[in-house]
């Protein structure tokens, strides 16, 4: 490649990557800082070029873990580390930091210091466990039978009401003895093939009418929403159903 094109490339990389960098040379002062270090800890490149990078990010208990650290990639020595830094404002930012040796002619010049704002992981994360907490507790309450089951046939998951629905007395009766649901739950196992087939083509069926065999043995008419799940690269895991009784039609 053309250094000239390289050198333009790798410039775009600096200015416009969402990691915070500051280039620091072998007295740990800061040489550059691109847009995001700005963003992330609220200081703009003339307030903080020439100085040393520690006594503007660290907190007080951090300045000898810096100077431990700095010393390590200072020895050509690759630093990775979860740790605390402060905003301009003083409030503090969990970050992963990384330090690299900046080297020229194999003799070490500097330091590139990378940080990643992990707050607004730990705040996701937070508000994921949040929402599966929600998930889980309305799937146990919800009114209506609500399942998970593999392309094979055998029940992943349920809530009470399905086990209800279908005459069990526990989940884990649902679960752990139904081995085959197209055989085992619906009347005409046909039905559950013609389900496959429009899941197949359309990725969900809703309102599909069938009729279930309880587990006593009786006949009971249910309307049926199911979709298919994938994961983010699109592989297919499971279906995932409701199952609603209906009042049979009257003779």
């Amino acid at each position: 490649m053309n250094p000239q094109i390289l050198g333009q490339a790798l410039f775009a990389l600096y200015a416009h990557t969402q990691e915070a960098i500051a280039i620091l040379d072998q007295n740990e002062c800061v040489v550059d800082i691109n847009p995001a270090f700005s963003r992330l800890f609220g200081y703009r490149r003339d307030e903080i070029l020439g100085q040393k990078l520690g006594a503007y990010i660290s907190l007080h208990n951090a300045a000898e873990e810096i100077f431990l650290q700095a010393g390590r990639v200072q020895r050509g020595k690759t630093v990775r580390m979860q740790t605390t830094r402060k905003h301009k404002s003083g409030r503090p930012l969990h970050v992963l930091a990384v330090g690299y040796p900046v080297l020229l002619a194999e003799k070490t010049y500097g330091i590139c210091a990378v940080y990643t704002d992990y707050s607004y992981r730990e705040k996701l994360a937070k508000a994921l466990q949040q929402a599966e907490q929600r998930y889980k507790e309305f799937f146990e309450i919800a009114p209506v039978g609500l399942y998970i089951s593999t392309p094979n046939g055998r029940f992943m998951k349920a809530n009470q009401n399905l086990a209800t629905l279908l005459g069990y007395d526990s989940i884990a009766e649902v679960t752990d003895t139904i081995k085959n649901i197209g055989k085992e739950i619906y009347e005409t196992a046909s039905d559950r093939d013609a389900l496959i087939k429009g899941l197949q083509q359309n990725g969900q069926v809703n309102d599909f009418h069938t009729t279930f065999v309880k587990k006593d043995g009786e006949h009971i008419s249910v309307r049926l929403d199911v979709s298919q799940v994938h994961d983010e690269e699109g592989e297919f895991l499971y279906y995932a159903g409701c199952a609603t009784q209906i009042a049979s039609k009257k003779e």
